[in-house]
């Protein structure tokens, strides 16, 4: 006859439930003593770009109290550019469409609403990024996903630069405007210049070597 099993095999340890629960208080205490999981996920990027030598990971962080200033300009100002390049300014307005988005990774094409109307919005950041950024937007766990918060870090990096280099203007500014509007036409520099338009060149004021070598 076999023997009756043991009422409490199954019930739980009240040992193992207590070291569990304990558990569960330190790294609830943790989290809590590292301001939170954002934080501590900040410190992991910070000692991961050390040993990387890649401080753009570390640039999250300080930006985070500029970010409604940042969007509210780029909202108040009209951006254009000043050659065939508008990889920048198109990943200004994939970050533009997406602000309102909160998970940490975002799709490289997203589907917004735009004046009442669905669209898609996409981004190349191979366009215009460098490897480096590359490396800290991308994860190979999540082909097709960017980190958005690195995302906009990264855009709003590059679109300074292109103000300062002239490939991105501002509309109406005089410090960044579009500097090839202002160059003069070749008209418009002559009498500044004092030079007169040339004139055709008629067989009485050709040079005598002209005559003599029979050329009609």
């Amino acid at each position: 006859m076999a023997a009756d099993p043991d009422p409490g095999a199954d019930e739980p340890d009240q040992n193992t439930e207590g070291v569990e629960e304990r558990t569960g208080r330190l790294v609830l205490k943790t989290l809590a003593d590292a301001c939170g999981i954002d934080e501590l996920a900040s410190a992991t990027e910070a000692v991961s770009a050390y040993h990387g030598n890649n401080y753009l990971p570390l640039l999250e962080r300080f930006y985070r109290s500029h970010r409604p200033v940042l969007f509210t300009l780029v909202d108040a100002i009209e951006l254009e550019a000043t050659s065939a390049d508008r990889s920048v300014l198109d990943a200004v307005e994939f970050v533009r469409a997406n602000r309102d988005r909160r998970s940490d990774w975002i799709s490289e094409t997203t589907p917004v609403e735009v004046d009442g109307q669905n669209t898609t919005v996409s981004v190349d950041v191979d366009a215009f990024a460098s490897d480096a950024w590359r490396k800290v937007l991308r994860d190979r766990q999540r082909p097709g996903m960017l980190a958005r918060r690195h995302l906009e870090v990264c855009v709003f990096s590059y679109l300074a630069a292109e103000l300062r280099s002239g490939d991105i203007a501002v509309a109406g500014s005089d410090s960044y405007a579009n500097l090839h509007a202002q160059l003069m036409t070749w008209d418009e520099w002559q009498p500044l210049a004092g030079i007169s338009a040339p004139r055709p060149v008629s067989r009485s004021t050709r040079p005598s070597w002209w005559r003599t070598t029979g050329t009609s």
